[in-house]
């Protein structure tokens, strides 16, 4: 039925990508202050195991929607270029513009990723200094209680 009425379909496959990436935006504005949290964090204090499994979980959250939203770029430069089918020729510049936020949605994804593996990078070596530190003061309990014994 859709098939028989192009114009239609072009229209509601229009606003079905275009929901959903405006509905990607506000979230990923949410994840964006919730991963400068994190980086503010690490650069404040030691990553504690659950700050270690919260940067792990942000990045693979990140990764499922930039999964999710690569088939939709695709999506919409076939229905831009109508060599499916049929398409309104006024729709077409309307799917290059929802394939061009999707591309400014992957690139942020990108970068939050990114944000959030130099996070986790640059407490690497503030862990490292403070297990170094609990080791002097077990080598220093250590000779201590030896010359007492």
């Amino acid at each position: 039925m859709c098939e028989a009425c192009p114009t239609t379909l072009s229209h509601g496959e229009y606003h079905i990508l275009d929901f959903i990436v405006d509905n990607d935006v506000p979230v990923l504005e949410s994840v964006h202050e919730d991963v400068e949290t994190t980086g503010d964090s690490v650069l404040a204090s030691r990553l504690a195991q659950s700050d270690v499994e919260r940067l792990y979980h942000q990045r693979r959250d990140l990764l499922r929607r930039r999964m999710a939203a690569s088939p939709l770029v695709e999506v919409c430069r076939r229905l831009e270029h109508a060599g499916v089918m049929p398409i309104d020729p006024a729709m077409q510049p309307l799917f290059r513009d929802v394939a061009d936020q999707i591309t400014r949605v992957q690139d942020e994804i990108a970068a939050l990723r990114e944000v959030l593996a130099f996070a986790f990078e640059a407490s690497l070596p503030t862990g490292q200094a403070q297990a170094n530190e609990t080791m002097r003061q077990l080598a220093a309990w250590a000779a201590t209680l030896r010359r007492h014994a």
